[in-house]
């Protein structure tokens, strides 16, 4: 495991106002970088699912903290 810097994501974000829409700007394509696994505690795409709506979730939350 290593962790990866989401370049795509990261320029698009840039530049936003802090609000619900830059939860909004994690899409699939923005993930597509990662190269979860699967095993028998979870698959692959439950992982990729996970990971973006962690990432979400933690957008949200700061901007809050800004606000």
């Amino acid at each position: 495991a290593v962790a990866r810097r989401m370049h795509a994501l990261e320029q698009r974000l840039a530049g936003m106002m802090p609000g619900s829409s830059v939860a909004n700007a994690v899409t699939d394509d923005m993930l597509a970088d990662l190269s979860p696994i699967d095993d028998i505690r979870a698959t692959a795409g439950y992982r990729r699912d996970a990971a973006a709506e962690l990432l979400r979730r933690t957008l949200v939350q700061l901007c809050e903290a800004r606000s």
